[in-house]
């Protein structure tokens, strides 16, 4: 996603509707900014969401990856093995050893 509106805070207040338009239009967020400083960010709901998605998904990444720098992998037969042990322990059926 790149940024490549700038607006003053003024202007945006200005022509609220027209921003609006350009954001679900260019799905790309739009830079407010007062004084010459960046003071806010808005962007389309529909760009929110995807970004809201995105970094679930890195925080549900995170561990695997400490998990592989430190060196925790399992092959994946062992781990295959290992749930079916578990989901028959837990139907009740004997388990295989």
């Amino acid at each position: 996603m790149e940024i490549d509106e700038i607006v003053s805070l003024r202007k945006f207040k200005a022509d609220t509707k027209k921003y609006v338009k350009r954001l679900r239009e260019r799905q790309s967020p739009i830079v407010l900014t007062e004084n010459d400083d960046a003071v806010a960010v808005v962007q389309s709901v529909e760009d929110y969401k995807r970004l809201l998605e995105a970094v679930a998904f890195l925080k549900l990444m995170a561990p695997a990856e400490r998990d592989i720098q430190e060196g925790r992998l399992s092959e994946n037969e062992e781990v295959f093995d290992r749930v079916i042990k578990k989901l028959r322990n837990g139907l009740g059926k004997p388990q295989d050893a």
